[in-house]
């Protein structure tokens, strides 16, 4: 099931998102979004960003959070 969610992230970021544009990914600590930048990048997408940490890391920074309401 895995291998599964890893092929169907990668079918749907091909037709959904632009390659040419920039893409941040991000999860809870890292590693997730981590697999998600280096498979984008294997797509062919130019500019992917993965925060580093996760969202963990940046709440431990002390940055911001804005959740919608």
């Amino acid at each position: 099931m895995y291998r599964e969610r890893k092929v169907d992230f990668a079918t749907r970021a091909a037709k959904e998102l632009d390659s040419g544009k920039p893409v941040l990914v991000y999860c809870r600590s890292g590693r997730r979004s981590a697999e998600a930048a280096a498979a984008l990048v294997k797509l062919g997408f130019a500019d992917v960003r993965d925060l580093d940490g996760g969202i963990l890391a940046w709440e431990k920074a002390g940055q911001p959070i804005i959740k919608p309401e």
